[in-house]
């Protein structure tokens, strides 16, 4: 014989000589479990029906254990969704979240709830949410900038000036070349020679104008024994591209390409006083809408999506 509730089905598979039934037990999803009942006189079907109705408890907590899940069944009520084995159709997508979102949607079969993925682009107000809520580290900002080739046009944007600096090794005299014989410098598109001992500094960001403060050191020698004639680096002529500084001996006034001549120039505009010069190095992280960040994004020449992507992208 055989019988059926909505959430699994049972029947008698075999009778031994001693009047023993063995009942096997099937879940929706196929599993089974084998009950043994003792016959009796006057037992029927309907006793059979009452003693699978008695176990179905224990079947349904071993076939829980099965499926590493606890479905809670009531005998005799239609099989939802929940009792089904769930399955994704490949695996979730990576996406880029500024510009699409991931989708799921769920279909339904005999024994299982399958969850398939798919990608789909942000609407432009989408957009303008994620881009609101998107923040990034004064030293990420930087470093964004930097691999850009940015910096000098942001802080000239924001009317930002770095100071100058610049160290050159003369000792080459009439073959000098600013590009072989650099030591450091900040801030400085170039080094001219005009002539023995004379050098032009120009600046990569011009300041405002010749209004600013010049250092000038130089030597790697010790000029300071007997009859030694130390060495001298003095302003000739400056404006807001360049300064021009001569190396002169101080004994007779001799110009020579020295070895290590260093400038240093600080910045002709009073930065303590200048909110974006305050806000751009002080402060530690930055959110896409400040008002900083726009202004950037306005200097280098992006819209929001381009702009996202580029503080984003590695």
């Amino acid at each position: 014989m055989t019988d059926s509730a909505q959430d699994y089905t049972y029947e008698v598979t075999g009778v031994d000589s001693s009047g023993l039934a063995t009942i096997t037990m099937t879940s929706y999803d196929s599993l089974q479990h084998l009950a043994f009942y003792q016959l009796r006189p006057g037992d029927s079907d309907g006793t059979i029906a009452e003693f699978a109705k008695g176990r179905a408890d224990y079947a349904i907590l071993k076939w829980s254990q099965e499926r590493e899940v606890t479905p809670s069944i009531t005998i005799g009520t239609p099989v939802t969704a929940r009792y089904k084995t769930p399955r994704e159709a490949g695996e979730k997508p990576l996406v880029n979240f500024l510009t699409d979102y991931i989708t799921s949607s769920e279909s339904e079969t005999t024994d299982e709830v399958v969850t398939t993925y798919g990608v789909a682009p942000l609407t432009t107000e989408e957009k303008a949410v994620v881009y609101t809520e998107m923040s990034l580290t004064r030293e990420d900002l930087w470093q964004k900038l930097r691999s850009g080739n940015h910096i000098d046009a942001v802080l000239s944007g924001l009317g930002i000036r770095q100071p100058v600096h610049a160290s050159w090794d003369a000792t080459a005299a009439g073959s000098y070349n600013w590009d072989n014989d650099k030591i450091a410098s900040l801030n400085v598109d170039s080094v001219s020679r005009v002539s023995e001992g004379r050098f032009k500094v120009h600046f990569a960001t011009p300041m405002e104008d010749a209004n600013y403060s010049v250092f000038c050191t130089i030597g790697s020698t010790d000029y300071s024994g007997f009859n030694a004639s130390p060495r001298q680096l003095s302003v000739l002529d400056r404006d807001s591209n360049y300064v021009e500084v001569i190396c002169e001996r101080t004994d007779d006034a001799g110009n020579e390409d020295n070895f290590f001549n260093s400038v240093a120039i600080s910045a002709n505009k009073d930065a303590e006083e200048d909110s974006d010069f305050i806000e751009l190095y002080n402060r530690s992280s930055f959110n896409f809408r400040d008002g900083l960040v726009q202004s950037i994004k306005t200097i280098i020449g992006k819209n929001d999506s381009d702009f996202a992507e580029f503080l984003r992208t590695d």
